[in-house]
């Protein structure tokens, strides 16, 4: 990795991912007649292409020491990643971000499982605040209970099975190796039934399609930082503040007008995620130690 990459913290890396996974879930709930399955294809294919361009510029090699690790991650990652896209797609956003980020649930116990990251008792009581405010907020009822809500789920379990992996290839491989085996199997996978069913985009659809591909490209690059930087519990917490990202995009831009429990139950999401990554008193440190 290089010196600049050292300088971000895990946490700083995740908030940093979080806008740029805010911009892509806008941009794909704007391409309404373009099948999930393409743009799927389209933000793997810019994955692919700034990733070689980035480790070619850096002399890194893209095939990395660890080849079944980093495939394994690769298939992990595409079946939560076109999931999420259906579920982007067919439900409103806050509800499919929201599935997707009961992943730090899993997160928790797979860590747990796999690299011996045992949570404290403080981190598990506000994991599980931060997830019961998700499902109330969401309220979800049995009428909602559709086949999308249960491939969101499925989405966040395969989500949750990709962070010991990357852990794992922590001190071995530079982040952009581990979203280059990502975009390659996802490429691979859904290549041949895109060209099958191709819809040409109009040209503000394909802008739309960059700007989406680039933003999903810098997200999986800082989130895949953070995974590598940071533990387990820590990441699990502070990932619940995508959902309110969904939040505030969706009042923005579809007018999802919050309720008064709504918005009790973000703040009580905010604060879950400041106690379990370090309170108030982490941040401070950090910025008063940090040189800008």
């Amino acid at each position: 990795m290089s010196h600049r990459d050292c300088l971000i913290s895990g946490q700083i890396a995740l908030l940093i991912s979080i806008f740029f996974f805010s911009i892509m879930g806008i941009s794909v709930k704007s391409l309404l007649d373009i099948p999930f399955y393409e743009i799927v294809f389209f933000r793997s294919i810019i994955s692919f292409i700034l990733c070689i361009c980035a480790l070619k510029i850096q002399k890194i090699s893209c095939w990395g020491k660890h080849k079944k690790k980093l495939f394994c991650r690769g298939v992990t990652g595409t079946v939560s990643l076109v999931l999420y896209f259906l579920t982007l797609k067919t439900l409103p956003l806050s509800i499919a971000v929201a599935l997707q980020y009961i992943s730090p649930v899993f997160i928790v116990f797979v860590s747990w499982l796999f690299l011996g990251e045992k949570p404290s008792k403080i981190q598990m009581i506000s994991l599980f605040i931060a997830l019961g405010c998700v499902i109330w907020i969401q309220n979800i009822q049995a009428k909602e209970l559709s086949v999308f809500v249960i491939f969101g789920i499925i989405s966040a379990f395969f989500s949750a099975l990709s962070f010991p992996m990357i852990r794992s290839l922590n001190r071995s491989e530079h982040p952009l190796v581990i979203v280059f085996y990502f975009a390659s199997v996802t490429l691979v996978t859904l290549g041949p039934y895109t060209f099958l069913h191709w819809r040409m985009p109009h040209l503000w659809e394909f802008a739309r399609l960059c700007m989406l591909g680039v933003s999903a490209q810098l997200g999986q690059y800082f989130l895949t930082i953070a995974y590598q930087r940071e533990k387990a519990p820590i990441i699990a917490n502070l990932s619940y503040l995508n959902v309110v990202s969904a939040f505030i995009v969706g009042e923005f831009f579809w007018g999802e007008h919050l309720s008064l429990k709504e918005i009790l139950g973000i703040f009580i999401i905010i604060f879950c995620a400041l106690i379990s990554s370090g309170g108030w008193k982490n941040w401070r440190n950090y910025f008063n130690t940090r040189h800008f």
